[in-house]
């Protein structure tokens, strides 16, 4: 993938709410706008790098981009959490810094 390391930057949008309510895992949704201007060669999965809020610090995170077939979702998203130390078998695939 010639587009990683890859930089974005969006407001967070409210999403479904599952989650904080169903997993537990606050994330944070990015709008569509960011979404439909990734790259081609940027496909789904599971990426890893680091985020912030506004001038706040910066944390490790993972970003899911695609579709979850779980929740029988037709439109691809781009959510991010912070670093969940606490789950040792996520299987961390690619890389990108996100902030």
């Amino acid at each position: 993938m010639k587009s990683l390391p890859y930089f974005c930057r969006g407001e967070v949008v409210r999403g479904f709410g599952r989650g904080s309510k169903e997993l537990g895992i606050p994330t944070a949704n990015f709008p569509d706008s960011v979404v439909d201007s990734l790259p081609a060669d940027v496909s789904t999965g599971i990426y890893y790098g680091w985020a912030c809020v506004g001038n706040s610090d910066i944390h490790k995170m993972v970003t899911s981009i695609g579709w979850n077939p779980y929740y029988k979702n037709t439109k691809k998203s781009m959510v991010s959490t912070r670093w969940l130390t606490f789950i040792p078998d996520m299987s961390i695939r690619k890389k990108a810094p996100l902030c």
